[in-house]
């Protein structure tokens, strides 16, 4: 599906123009458009496996379960949402039992 809509352009370029002349350089856009197509294709599924590689992405087993997780985001993002309520609203919220019920001091 890559370069589709480039390929799709390049086509959509009248084969003539008015009074019948050919259109200018309708063969070489069209060799161009081509050209560019599947160099991108191939440079970029050549390259892809070796930067994957570089990247050095952790293993599937590596990562914690799914509970663990859920908790140690939701965790994270209740710390994280009181640090900038104190910090942005603290006229406002006045440390409301709202604010603080789901809160454990660390």
């Amino acid at each position: 599906m890559r370069g589709v809509v480039s390929l799709a352009a390049a086509l959509a370029i009248p084969v003539y123009v008015s009074e019948g002349v050919p259109f200018p350089q309708r063969n070489l856009i069209l060799f161009i458009t081509f050209i560019v197509i599947l160099t991108t294709l191939i440079v970029q599924g050549l390259t892809l496996p070796y930067f994957i590689r570089k990247l050095d992405t952790p293993y599937m087993h590596d990562t914690m379960p799914d509970e663990e997780a859920h908790e140690f985001i939701r965790k994270n993002l209740n710390d994280h949402t009181l640090s900038f309520l104190r910090s942005n609203y603290q006229d406002q919220a006045r440390y409301t039992s709202a604010v603080e019920q789901n809160h454990s001091p660390s």
